[in-house]
C-alpha cells in the first residue's frame, strides 16, 4: 500500500515538472512570434525628396524618381529596403537609406 502511494505521489510530481517544459518550448526556431502576423501587412510611406534635384529610388521592386520638395506616398511590405538607384553628392548607388520596420503604421522618410 505504501508503494502504490509512494508511486503515485512521484509521478504526480514528474508529470507537473515535465508539463512546464512543454508549455515553455519555443514557438518556432529563429523565427519571432511576431513577425508569422507581419508578413503580409504592409505599411504607407511617404517619401519626401528633400534636396534641390530629382533622386531616383527603388522601393521594394519599383523604381520611383522623387521630384525635388515633393512627396509620393507607397505601400511597402514590413521588411522592405528603400535603396538608391543612382549616385548622388550624399549616397552611394544601392546604398539602403531606409527599412520599413513592423512596429509602424505610417512613416515619412525625409531623402537629401
Amino acid at each position: 500500500m505504501k508503494r502504490n502511494l509512494v508511486l503515485a505521489l512521484s509521478l504526480v510530481a514528474l508529470s507537473l515538472f515535465v508539463a512546464q517544459d512543454v508549455y515553455a518550448s519555443p514557438l518556432g526556431m529563429g523565427m519571432n512570434s511576431s513577425s508569422a502576423f507581419d508578413s503580409g501587412r504592409s505599411v504607407l510611406v511617404n517619401l519626401h525628396n528633400a534636396s534641390s534635384t530629382p533622386i531616383e529610388v527603388k522601393a521594394g521592386k519599383n523604381l520611383i524618381t522623387l521630384q525635388a520638395g515633393k512627396d509620393t506616398a507607397l505601400f511597402l511590405p514590413i521588411g522592405s529596403y528603400i535603396l538608391n538607384a543612382k549616385a548622388t553628392p550624399s549616397h552611394q548607388v544601392n546604398a539602403i537609406l531606409w527599412q520599413v520596420p513592423s512596429d509602424i503604421k505610417a512613416a515619412t522618410v525625409h531623402i537629401k
